[in-house]
């Protein structure tokens, strides 16, 4: 028998992450049951990768990105940092597509 899984959406706006379940099907435990991953530029990345495949680009565009990961002294490696930063972005990144239109 062949099990298919879906991804899915955590989190959507400018960068998306999306997570998969592996293991156990039922009273799965969300930190140790799922493969989560970024949504970036049409492309999917492991979240663990993200601080060297996606961090580094986004940080170039914001300086007011970098206040807030050093104010609030976050790293970019762990991923409820890194979800916390692409929380932080899609929202700024959103405020700025509204003030264009």
């Amino acid at each position: 028998m062949t099990v298919h899984r879906l991804y899915e959406v955590v989190l959507t706006g400018a960068i998306r992450v999306l997570r998969k379940q592996i293991g156990q099907l039922f009273g799965a435990d969300d930190a140790n049951d799922f493969n989560y991953f970024v949504l970036y530029e049409n492309t999917l990345t492991k979240l663990r990768k993200f601080r060297r495949l996606i961090y580094p680009k986004i940080i170039k565009q914001s300086k007011q990105l970098l206040a807030y990961v050093k104010r609030d002294k976050l790293n970019p490696n762990q991923a409820g940092n890194a979800i916390k930063i692409i929380q932080h972005y899609n929202r700024h990144s959103m405020n700025e597509d509204l003030a264009m239109n």
